[in-house]
């Protein structure tokens, strides 16, 4: 029987969180959900976990995955099987208040909206007493409608801030790509945003997202890879003929192009971009900015590394502005 909410968990040797996740979904306020778990070949006792949790909650799905092929896979084999008229994906390592789906769903229908996005999130740490709230002063109300492509500006692009409509991710074949270190999340959060000519942002519930050290997030080659995600929305949004003004097309993370293959992928690709980039020049920032030049201005991956640090990070093109101006 359809359900309202299917809510996606994938999950990766996860037992340290899972509990915490598991039973922050099924105590949820809104009932009416079904709960899809994939096991991504866990080597600890994930699996047993989610046995236990299925033998109290038969809303409880499992699939129990023989090869590991990623977080993007299990996501999508979530997409595929569910049945809700509504989705949402949290990641097994965070858990969310007990009417966090429920809010979502309310304004979701009350404004008829492809996706809403929740502005209200905490980091936590391994340290409880160290927490980091969401703080967007922009919100004077319970919630906002905007122009999408602000959104890049507001907020980061993660699934697990959005409720998604299905029958909308179905229209666009939204799917995530194959990209590593967290990167996919660019691609689908920012396709299914801008689909949309504006967006519901709301005053909701907390979001709690886990910080600790072996999350997918702290990987040192992310920024690589989110350059990955990026070409892959730039042709996705070229194809649904999506007006590229006022929309950025990449962003600044560490960046790790330690061979001429990451040197050449990335060269090409800004190359591909750079009347939109110069026609934007106003909504990128100064290292932004400055990576775009010091690319553009390298020949070949040689050349590049004879002047720049292969590691351009945050604080290094910080540094490097910073010399210029003195």
């Amino acid at each position: 029987m359809k359900k309202t909410v299917s809510v996606i968990i994938p999950v990766f040797n996860a037992s340290n969180y899972l509990k915490d996740c598991i039973n922050s979904i099924i105590s949820q306020t809104l009932k009416d959900i079904e709960i899809i778990c994939i096991n991504d070949c866990s080597t600890d006792n994930s699996l047993e976990i989610l046995k236990e949790y299925s033998l109290k909650d038969e809303r409880i799905k499992i699939i129990d995955l023989k090869q590991n092929k990623g977080v993007s896979n299990a996501r999508n084999l979530g997409l595929d099987l569910s049945t809700g008229e509504y989705i949402y994906l949290i990641d097994s390592d965070d858990w969310i208040d007990k009417t966090y789906i429920e809010e979502s769903v309310k304004l979701i229908k009350q404004t008829d909206s492809n996706v809403v996005i929740n502005a209200n999130f905490v980091n936590e740490y391994s340290d409880r007493t160290k927490k980091a709230y969401s703080k967007f002063t922009f919100l004077k109300k319970d919630f906002e409608i905007v122009d999408s492509k602000k959104i890049q500006n507001l907020f980061p692009p993660v699934v697990w801030t959005r409720l998604y409509k299905r029958a909308y991710i179905e229209q666009y074949k939204l799917r995530f790509p194959n990209v590593k270190c967290g990167a996919e999340d660019i691609y689908f959060s920012y396709a299914g945003d801008l689909m949309n000519q504006k967006i519901c942002i709301f005053k909701g519930p907390y979001y709690h997202y886990c910080q600790h050290g072996d999350s997918a997030m702290h990987k040192k080659h992310r920024g690589y890879h989110y350059i990955e995600s990026f070409k892959l929305l730039y042709e996705f949004l070229k194809k649904q003929n999506i007006d590229l003004n006022g929309i950025k097309l990449f962003f600044v993370e560490s960046l790790i192009i330690d061979n001429k293959d990451k040197f050449n992928f990335v060269k090409e690709y800004l190359t591909q971009i750079e009347q939109q980039f110069n026609e934007n020049r106003d909504i990128y920032n100064e290292q932004e900015k400055f990576l775009f030049e010091i690319i553009k201005e390298s020949s070949d991956f040689s050349m590049f590394v004879s002047k720049y640090n292969p590691n351009i990070s945050l604080s290094f093109l910080k540094s490097k502005l910073s010399a210029q101006k003195r």
